[in-house]
């Protein structure tokens, strides 16, 4: 029976991982609005700093994205970045006071329930590939 609770552990961990991914990948929209910012500011050394970073957060977020293509279905993968849209909008409004609109509430709820209905598909099964 163990062999029955292994694919299910692994595909849990790779949606973890995935998920992980995706908000390292939408952390850096945020750097890059700090780094807008800062150079709207005057601020260059501000704006280089806040550059550095999102290019080395980008550079993390690749190397665990082509972790996560070796472990999901592509289509799973790739639907999932519609939960960017979600960091995006968390991180506008906590850091940048930025509105919330009955828009952005119905979209952001449109996406992640298109979201689920991919990552749910019992078809998607986790693959391992060598």
């Amino acid at each position: 029976m163990p062999t029955e609770t292994k694919p299910n552990t692994t595909r849990k961990g790779a949606l973890l991982l995935l998920f992980f991914t995706l908000l390292l990948y939408s952390a850096c929209s945020v750097f890059a609005k700090f780094s807008g910012n800062a150079m709207e500011a005057g601020n260059l050394t501000g704006s280089f700093v806040f550059l550095a970073l999102e290019f080395l957060m980008l550079v993390v977020y690749s190397l665990l994205w082509q972790v996560v293509l070796k472990h999901l279905p592509l289509n799973v993968a790739y639907a999932s970045k519609g939960l960017c849209t979600l960091w995006t909008c968390l991180f506008g409004i906590l850091l940048f006071q930025e509105a919330i609109t009955l828009g952005k509430v119905l979209g952001t709820l449109l996406v992640l329930a298109g979201v689920f209905l991919v990552v749910t598909d019992p078809e998607g099964e986790v693959t391992e590939h060598e």
